[in-house]
């Protein structure tokens, strides 16, 4: 965090705060709204009324994005897969529903799958949860190698996206699901905190940290 920064191509890839809606509430727009929004809304024409699994673990409150946003979608069906009571708590008070990561034999299959786990064993339940023609896309990187079930997917037409986000394309999208009042970025657990606390305060926590500067 700096208090200067460098925005190349601003004119094209910086977007004002609309109307209606605070600075706080879009400061997770430029990552991980539009991350997990691509993970899901590009898929709704290809599935009118998927089920959605969403595989929780080291990117923990993009996890919950993910519900926030498949819930703003319209998408009833969205399961909540991790192993930390807390988080299976609030992804059930979003609407989810939880599924203890102990119970791993799937018996239902889905049409989309997010993995928020940066977990390789997580990414292979992940993958052995998607259904025909289903589409899993990871939001958080796996480091070394990773088991892949190629049989069941082959045999499924099951597809793994990797990578990052276009992040301008999805952009438009999610501001307006946020001014239509579809959704709120701070219904996950979030501290918002001033800018000065940022230098002790910055890095990975169980709630969604925000730092405001007036």
């Amino acid at each position: 965090m700096s208090d200067l920064l460098s925005v190349p191509y601003a004119d094209a890839m910086a977007l004002p705060v609309p109307t209606g809606l605070s600075a706080e509430e879009c400061a997770a727009t430029g990552c991980n709204l539009v991350d997990l929004h691509r993970t899901i809304a590009p898929y709704l024409t290809e599935f009118p009324d998927p089920s959605v699994l969403i595989v929780g673990g080291h990117a923990h409150n993009m996890a919950l994005y993910g519900v926030v946003i498949a819930k703003a979608l319209g998408i009833d069906r969205v399961d909540f897969l991790d192993d930390a009571p807390h988080r299976l708590a609030a992804a059930e008070a979003l609407g989810a529903r939880p599924v203890l990561l102990a119970d791993t034999n799937l018996t239902d299959l889905y049409q989309i799958v997010v993995d928020c786990s940066g977990d390789v064993d997580r990414l292979a339940i992940a993958l052995g949860g998607l259904g025909p023609d289903g589409v899993c896309t990871p939001v958080w990187p796996h480091i070394g190698s990773v088991t892949i079930p190629v049989g069941s997917m082959f045999m499924r037409n099951g597809r793994l996206v990797t990578g990052q986000p276009h992040a301008r394309a999805h952009m438009d999208p999610v501001l307006a699901l946020m001014a239509q009042g579809k959704f709120s970025s701070l219904s996950i657990p979030t501290e918002i905190l001033p800018w000065e606390s940022a230098s002790e305060s910055f890095g990975f926590s169980e709630v969604k940290r925000i730092f405001v500067r007036n």
